[in-house]
């Protein structure tokens, strides 16, 4: 059971602004918090956990299109106090985190929406807290080792003092160094250095290395997996980690239907409504949703998502794939794929998911080639995607929202479709 936190960290603002423009296809305001993973709006999960460890006051940072973000407060209306702020421009951290200068008067967490194992690391806190005497105007920011320091925000740590922020340091290339990690403890005294910093790119960064001149600024070493959220491949890694959680055998709703010659094998959930047919095999870690179909035959393996109205009709395979709510496929092999909401897929459509020379995939996003560092992947597709029978897609390939795709297709370029 997580420690109750709240004397420690009475509040926690939760940052979720941004254009998304990296979650392609997915690029639209508000699509990581809202994006529906195992039932609940990633955001929700991150909420969950703060609420584990006794955090119930919550201040969310939002763009101001984004309509829906509002309605996930009414899963914990008796849990916790919601409060939204709209970031009307998107002027960077620093300037969301200023949402909330004049509404928090203690010592509050900052995290970003994916931050789902906030709890794993907030029960390190009162002993860091206790053992190195920190002030309470004093700053935390957990931080992580890294082989790739010039991907990240680079600490300058002597012991557990930060006295200097330095991003994406060339100079550093092959090097290893402590990286910011998104999470941070910061104090009403920080905020009006930060209201003082001029805005610009790094406006957050360089308050940070003001209060760590003045030896305000602590490291908080952690070894713990800090999930990102910065391209639509990162939401396996999210799922993995929301695996984790589960029990080593199925739990079923009483409510599903599982016909006898099913097989259902190690950490799988399937949940209320749920129809699984004939000689289907389910190998986990594997959740399935509400209302799901599994049809005769087929093979649901480990690291598959099916959201609430998903359905995979007779010999359909899926492997380690996120299919979005109310998605329908007929026959034909998923794997290591994320499919949208309300797409519909003909039969025998094949991804293929691994690249012939077995290097690591690429994608384009932002009309840029972009090494997602998966040897394993294979399509994204957005939302509301109509693909004919007998299609294919290449490694990598990325499908916008509301596309068509012709029977015979096999897509091997991603411009053709943006």
């Amino acid at each position: 059971m997580n420690q109750n936190l709240s004397q420690f960290i009475p509040s926690a603002v939760i940052l979720t602004g941004g254009s998304c423009s990296r979650f392609h296809p997915f690029s639209y305001p508000g699509a990581k918090a809202n994006f529906v993973l195992m039932g609940q709006p990633i955001l929700a999960h991150t909420i969950s956990s703060l609420i584990s460890v006794g955090i119930t006051d919550i201040h969310i940072v939002k763009s101001p299109q984004d309509t829906a973000i509002e309605s996930i407060a009414n899963i914990f209306q008796d849990k916790a106090q919601i409060t939204f702020y709209n970031q009307e421009q998107a002027l960077g951290q620093g300037h969301a985190i200023l949402q909330v200068k004049d509404k928090i008067k203690h010592r509050f967490l900052v995290c970003n929406q994916q931050h789902i194992t906030v709890a794993e690391h907030l029960q390190l806190l009162p002993s860091f807290l206790q053992d190195n005497q920190i002030p309470e105007d004093g700053v935390i920011q957990y931080t992580k080792e890294t082989d790739e320091p010039e991907k990240y925000g680079i600490l300058t740590i002597d012991g557990i003092n930060i006295s200097q922020v330095v991003e994406k340091p060339q100079d550093m290339k092959g090097k290893t160094g402590f990286r910011i990690v998104g999470l941070y403890v910061l104090s009403p005294e920080f905020l009006e250095i930060l209201e003082q910093t001029p805005l610009e790119e790094y406006q957050f960064e360089n308050a940070l290395t003001t209060y760590g001149q003045q030896g305000k600024y602590f490291a908080l070493k952690t070894d713990l997996e800090v999930p990102t959220l910065k391209y639509p491949w990162d939401i396996f890694t999210i799922a993995n980690c929301l695996f984790n959680n589960f029990k080593n055998d199925p739990q079923i709703s009483s409510d599903a239907f599982i016909h006898p010659t099913a097989i259902i094998e190690g950490p799988v959930v399937i949940e209320v409504g749920t129809q699984i047919y004939e000689y289907a095999i389910i190998k986990g870690p594997v959740y399935i949703g509400k209302n799901v179909v599994v049809g005769s035959y087929c093979k649901v393996r480990k690291g598959a998502v099916l959201e609430e109205g998903a359905q995979i009709q007779s010999h359909g395979e899926i492997s380690h794939s996120y299919l979005g709510p109310n998605t329908h496929i007929h026959s034909g092999f998923i794997g290591d794929s994320i499919l949208g909401q309300d797409c519909r897929i003909g039969a025998n459509f094949v991804t293929a998911n691994r690249r012939l020379d077995r290097q690591d995939i690429k994608c384009f996003i932002k009309n840029e080639l972009r090494d997602s560092h998966q040897s394993y992947l294979g399509c994204i597709v957005g939302n509301n995607v109509k693909i004919g029978i007998h299609c294919g897609t290449n490694p990598g390939i990325i499908i916008p929202p509301d596309n068509q795709i012709l029977p015979g297709t096999i897509v091997n370029k991603d411009t053709t479709y943006a």
